[in-house]
C-alpha cells in the first residue's frame, strides 16, 4: 500500500511541475513581437483571408487612429471595421480595427500609413496552451492529497475473537 501512495505522490508532483512548465511556456510565447505574426505588412497590396477567421489591424504607433485611413475590400464589399482603441498598443503597433470576412479570397489593402494584419487565431492558440496548465495542476494537487491520505491510512485488520465454550 505504501508503494502505491508514494507512486501517486510522485506522479502528482510531476503533473504539477508539468503544469508550471506549460504555463510559463505559454506566457513566454505571449511575450512576442506582434509584427512577426502578421500576414500583411505595408500600406497597399493584397492579403489572403480565410472564411470566418478574425483579423486585427494595427498601425505603426507613431500614427494615431484619426491620422490613418484603411480600406480592405474586394470589388463588392468593404471588410475593414474601424474600432480604434487608444490604449491598446502592442509593441510598436496600435490597434485600429478588425476584419471578419465571410469569404476565403485575396482582398485589396489600401492605407495612408504602414499597417499590419494579424490573424487572431494565433493568439487564441497561445491562450489555450496557457489555460491547459490549469486542469493538469488541479489533477496534480488532487493526486497529492490522495497520496497523502493513502500514506497516512492505517490498515486496520479485523481481529477475530475466538470464544471457547
Amino acid at each position: 500500500m505504501k508503494k502505491g501512495a508514494i507512486l501517486t505522490i510522485a506522479v502528482s508532483t510531476f503533473l504539477i511541475i508539468l503544469s508550471f512548465a506549460i504555463f510559463i511556456g505559454g506566457s513566454l510565447i505571449l511575450d512576442r513581437d506582434i509584427s512577426d505574426e502578421s500576414i500583411f505588412r505595408g500600406d497597399s497590396g493584397e492579403v489572403f483571408v480565410r472564411y470566418h477567421d478574425t483579423y486585427s489591424v494595427y498601425v505603426n504607433d507613431t500614427y494615431s487612429c484619426s491620422e490613418t485611413t484603411v480600406s480592405i475590400h474586394d470589388d463588392d464589399w468593404e471588410y475593414f471595421f474601424e474600432d480604434c482603441d487608444f490604449s491598446y498598443v502592442d509593441g510598436d503597433w496600435r490597434y485600429i480595427g478588425y476584419l471578419n470576412p465571410d469569404v476565403s479570397k485575396n482582398l485589396q489593402v489600401e492605407s495612408n500609413n504602414e499597417i499590419i494584419i494579424v490573424n487572431d487565431l494565433a493568439d487564441a492558440s497561445i491562450i489555450f496552451t496557457t489555460l491547459c496548465s490549469l486542469p493538469v495542476c488541479c489533477s496534480g494537487i488532487i493526486g497529492i492529497f490522495i497520496g497523502i491520505l493513502l500514506l497516512t491510512r492505517r490498515d486496520k485488520k479485523r481481529k477475530q475473537k475466538i470464544i471457547f465454550q
